[in-house]
């Protein structure tokens, strides 16, 4: 594996003694047993009880090196400029040695398992003596540098557990993602509980690709594309924080469609914040904010028309005139059409799936820069979108300029990245959902197992959101294909309990059967140690009639209930001690540990916001889905169970006849022509080191390390 290079600012081009070095240690990474390294630039930064900040120039994490925090300084730096970057590297050093003290397997007692050795790095052959009281070690050469690696070469490397957890300490992953803390006094008692604890402690060691994701510099768009639960409200969130501590006078705005998000998103942020800054965020800079807003509400749309002066549209003005589906676009659009100023440094969209393109062009002309350096970040699931919002390509989605040309288009503004920066990244690996639940989820999302009303358009797009195409790989319309999801796109696994499936279902012949069914399982869950937040129950038919009555009976039962269907001012989507209760839409971005979806017989799936409601629905729940419907409104709910049925029975297949494109609706992939080639290239070439027993990881190393794991084909690098 070459060296990971994570530049979380421009740092790198205009320092050209750290680009030097940065250079050479990349290009002689296997002469220095620097494999598996890594090199932040301009990252950590932290700050002390005084509210300083401290951070390196550099950072190099090695497993046969240790962590070396490197300050570069130009040639001729004068002693007393000398002792001050020592003095600045030695306290970051301090503070980054404490932060390894809180994870147990990085230290024995107070002696941590690798050393922290801060250098001042320049240039200054005519330096021969270093000053007193410099506790840094000073290199002035390339040679020396490589004289300094041989000298801290440990005896044997650390191991890739100890690595993993050092990257996520360095990167804050650990306070981001902290699992709950739970009480397990009896844990054959509370199997359900020590189940959970378990897959939580495996969720919060986020993934390196994802956490690449979250502190690159793109100094321009960026688009994100992952499936539920593969971390990009996380991403956001990091990358929102590391803004502001990187660049602490910008406006940052970050955009979401469900109103429910906006705690979370807040909470995430802030958790990221502190871990580097232990203060929170200055929130009068960082605006988290609903896409529509209103009165009670700070949004995106609403608030842009206030610093135009014109009065917003609330959502049942703009309905009147065009409908519910199109409202959004129209109050956007008419905004548009007044004229709007730049107003934010940074912007970052979550949900995109669920926002109309005149919201896109919306936040584009909020965005302060030139065309293609407008750091603008969108990320969406295009396999979940409830309002049946089709995803365009970008140069679509951003609308167009004076001069025809689309507003962002991802392929040319790439042209101007250096390094290993990139602006089109997909996220393979879903870190939320079971795979059962994944797969099943997608099963009913697109129809499979009864009338397909939408498809992935090739095989590369099914590689793209994590499937292998095992046969019928040409996608040719009545041949048979057969896929399979592997477990590395689904890495985290619920202890397997006898008496308690990932998944269980039931068909009631009446709604208060149905309800009866809710509720015992809801007790079930409680007996086994889970807590009442972490519960959901989705109502698909009549929100108004299921939900009142489950929190009549729950409360009648001691357990108390949170009902987010009327949240209109962005309150916490789950609440402590209280079982939470939502109407679908309500519920996206969200997560609980086990997801009840009643009424399935009140979603058509024939439609193809239908089948995404379902899919929405049940990629909810980390661990348990439950999924109840009643014969007394009809045949429905037995339909949707029966494919649920066959989706579990074939798992972890997915098989089913093409069907032709032209008559079903098409998830579009989204690749231009030569991004779709040099993808095909990308496979082949994972296929045939596979084929020569390479390391799956070693590849997929190399693979990133080209700027190709995310997919920015119009810029490979050069090694």
């Amino acid at each position: 594996m070459t060296i990971d290079i994570i530049s979380t600012t421009d740092r790198l081009s205009r320092d050209p003694v750290a680009r030097r070095l940065v250079e050479h240690l990349e290009k002689n990474a296997a002469s220095l047993q620097l494999e598996q390294s890594a090199i932040y630039s301009d990252f950590p930064v932290y700050t002390d009880n005084e509210g300083t900040a401290y951070g390196p120039d550099l950072l190099l994490v090695s497993p046969s090196h240790g962590v070396i925090p490197i300050r570069s300084l130009p040639s001729g730096t004068s002693d007393s400029s000398l002792s001050l970057a020592d003095a600045t590297i030695g306290q970051f050093s301090s503070l980054l040695f404490s932060r390894f003290l809180k994870s147990p397997i990085l230290h024995t007692f107070s002696q941590l398992r690798f050393t922290i050795s801060p250098v001042l790095f320049q240039f200054d052959a005519a330096r021969k003596a270093t000053p007193l009281e410099i506790g840094s070690r000073i290199v002035t050469s390339l040679s020396g540098v490589e004289t300094l690696l041989a000298e801290l070469r440990r005896p044997s490397a650390l191991g890739k557990p100890i690595m993993d957890e050092v990257r996520s300490v360095i990167e804050g992953a650990k306070a981001l993602t902290r699992p709950q803390k739970r009480i397990i006094t009896d844990p054959n008692r509370q199997k359900m509980a020590a189940a959970l604890q378990k897959l939580e402690a495996e969720i919060a060691n986020f993934d390196q690709h994802q956490r690449r994701a979250a502190l690159l510099n793109v100094t321009g768009p960026q688009r994100i594309r992952g499936l539920a639960g593969s971390g990009k409200t996380v991403i956001l969130a990091m990358k929102a924080a590391n803004l502001h501590m990187i660049k602490p006078d910008a406006r940052i705005l970050v955009t979401f469609h469900t109103t429910t998000l906006a705690a979370t998103m807040k909470t995430l942020t802030a958790k990221f914040y502190r871990h580097f800054k232990d203060e929170d965020p200055d929130w009068d800079l960082v605006h988290v904010r609903h896409s529509w807003g209103g009165a009670a509400l700070g949004g995106t749309y609403s608030e842009a028309c206030r610093r135009a002066g014109m009065p917003a549209l609330n959502f049942g003005q703009a309905a009147y005139k065009v409908g519910n589906k199109r409202a959004l676009e129209h109050a956007c659009r008419e905004l548009l059409d007044k004229g709007v100023a730049p107003y934010y440094d940074h912007v970052l969209i979550d949900e995109g799936q669920d926002l109309p393109a005149s919201f896109y062009e919306l936040c584009f002309h909020l965005t302060v820069g030139e065309r293609d350096q407008k750091p603008i970040v969108f990320a969406y699931d295009e396999l979940q979108n409830v309002f049946d919002v089709k995803m365009p390509d970008p140069e679509q989605l951003f609308g167009t300029g004076p001069d025809g040309e689309p507003n962002v288009s991802l392929q040319r503004s790439s042209q101007r990245f250096s390094g290993s920066a990139i602006n089109d990244v997909i996220l393979r690996k879903c870190y939320r959902n079971q795979r059962e639940v994944l797969v099943t989820a997608h099963c009913l999302g697109l129809g499979i197992y009864g009338k397909i009303v939408q498809m992935l358009e090739s095989a590369e797009h099914w590689d793209d959101v994590g499937y292998q195409v095992l046969s019928g790989a040409a996608l040719k319309v009545g041949t048979p294909v057969r896929l399979t999801r592997p477990e590395e796109n689904s890495p985290v696994n619920l202890d397997t309990l006898q008496d308690t499936p990932v998944i269980d279902t039931h068909l009631a012949s009446s709604f208060e059967e149905e309800i009866a069914w809710v509720i015992d399982g809801i007790q079930a869950f409680l007996t086994g140690g889970l807590k009442p937040e972490d519960i959901l129950v989705i109502a698909l038919d009549s929100p108004w009639k299921y939900l009142p009555e489950i929190a009549r009976r729950l409360h009648a039962d001691g357990v108390e209930t949170n009902d987010v269907t009327p949240n209109r001012r962005g309150e916490p989507f789950t609440v402590q001690g209280k079982v939470t209760l939502s109407a679908a839409y309500k519920a996206k971005g969200n997560e609980t540990a086990a997801v009840f979806v009643t009424g399935v017989h009140g979603i058509s799936t024939r439609s193809r916001s239908g089948r995404n409601t379902f899919f929405a629905a049940f990629t909810r729940t980390k661990a348990w889905l439950r999924v109840s419907g009643a014969t007394a409104f009809g045949p429905h709910a037995k339909t949707v169970l029966d494919e649920i049925a066959k989706a579990r029975k074939l798992f972890p297949y997915i098989e089913f006849n093409m069907p032709d494109l032209a008559e079903i609706e098409t998830i579009q992939r989204g690749l231009t022509a030569d991004a779709a080639k040099i993808k095909k290239g990308v496979d082949a070439f994972r296929k045939e080191l596979l084929a020569e027993g390479v390391d799956p990881e070693v590849i997929e190393d190399l693979i990133a390390h080209h700027g190709l794991d995310g997919l920015n084909p119009a810029r490979p690098q050069a090694s």
